[in-house]
């Protein structure tokens, strides 16, 4: 995939337990892995998704609300787009 045409920012959403993809109609591309915390004790989804803005973000976050998942973080990963032109104000 070129990294260069995409648009908004990748997010990262660790997620407590294992969920299946299938499980939500969601409206954007995501990526899903299954991992456990650092203990091993926790199951962790971990959800990663590239949004287009702010309004698809908390569209996203009120999808893991009603569904009643807990939402153990969310990441902004500026990494996947370090060559994104700079906005000066």
């Amino acid at each position: 995939m070129d990294q260069t045409k995409l648009t908004g920012y990748q997010y990262r959403f660790c997620i407590e337990g294992h969920i299946r993809i299938d499980w939500v109609d969601w409206p954007y591309s995501v990526q899903i892995q299954h991992t456990f915390d650092q203990e091993g004790r926790r199951a962790i989804t971990v959800l990663t998704a590239v949004l287009p803005d702010q309004p698809a973000l908390y569209g996203l976050l009120e999808i893991l609300r009603d569904h009643n998942l807990k939402l153990v973080y969310a990441q902004r990963d500026e990494t996947l787009f370090e060559n994104r032109p700079s906005i000066q104000i």
